[in-house]
């Protein structure tokens, strides 16, 4: 399949943007602010209704954290985990 010019400059556009973009550690970020509240990843496993061994799986190994989750895990700290990722966007849109 042949792509017409107009497509391909779309995508090779977005895929300069996403590359270009620095990547957010939203995990370490989430790790940091649990010990500035002095809370464990145990707590927060129990405010958020899964287990502990996965969150903190998931929290040390994985930089990706599904939005839903992420959401939980912002209402249980009481922190817009969504806010790196918004100024990244708004960042990317001035390029």
């Amino acid at each position: 399949m042949v792509l017409p010019q107009r497509q391909i400059k779309t995508i090779t556009l977005f895929f300069s943007k996403v590359c270009t973009m620095k990547s957010i550690y939203v995990n370490e970020i989430i790790l940091q602010r649990l010990k500035v509240k002095e809370r464990s990843v145990a707590w927060l496993a129990r405010q958020i209704g899964c287990d502990s061994d996965n969150l903190r799986k998931t929290l040390k190994n994985n930089h990706d954290i599904y939005s839903n989750f992420l959401l939980q895990i912002s209402i249980a700290l009481d922190e817009d985990f969504f806010e790196f990722y918004s100024h990244q966007f708004s960042e990317s849109k001035k390029r």
